[in-house]
């Protein structure tokens, strides 16, 4: 188990929005970011290994509003991975995130993967293949003061499928 309580103060941040036409950055931007971590994992058996962590961020004390729309305040996740021997390998996590209230919606994402490895003399083979879910097909930002509305990005589908192959010698 891991705990970490923190209260940073961050300074000379480029904290304002710079134009191509005027790349003027002053250094001058603060942040004061407070917070609890936690984190935690366990081997709950020879083949079976699990994980769960938590953060919660308060932004608060910024010099530039823009620094407040950089950071969740909270954001977590949860997994568990397994071996079924014979080189073969099932991972499952969700990562989540709050949003930070300035426009930037939540986000959630669900992983499944399935892994294969194979050795041989002098090399190794690791294959994986993964399927993910997002929570939400579209995803809000902050914009800019004084415009209206937010930014979106959307998504075709929820769903996602990565393949890997990782040779080793």
């Amino acid at each position: 188990l891991d705990v970490k309580a923190f209260d940073d103060q961050l300074y000379s941040l480029i904290s304002e929005k710079l134009q191509l036409s005027s790349f003027q950055p002053t250094n001058n931007g603060a942040v004061r970011l407070s917070g609890l971590e936690l984190q935690a994992s366990a081997a709950i058996a020879s083949n079976w290994w699990v994980f769960a962590n938590y953060a919660y961020l308060r932004n608060h004390a910024a010099t530039n509003p823009l620094e407040t729309t950089q950071y969740s305040r909270r954001s977590g996740s949860i997994g568990a991975w397994t071996s079924l021997g014979a080189g073969w390998t099932v991972s499952a996590a969700y990562y989540g995130s709050s949003g930070n209230g300035l426009g930037q919606s939540d986000y959630g994402r669900t992983d499944l993967t399935v892994g294969k490895s194979f050795a041989g003399p002098g090399h190794k083979i690791e294959t994986a293949l993964s399927v993910r879910r997002l929570d939400n097909l579209e995803q809000t930002y902050f914009r800019d003061f004084g415009a209206t509305g937010t930014l979106r990005t959307g998504y075709d589908s929820r769903g996602q499928w990565l393949g890997q192959v990782r040779v080793s010698f």
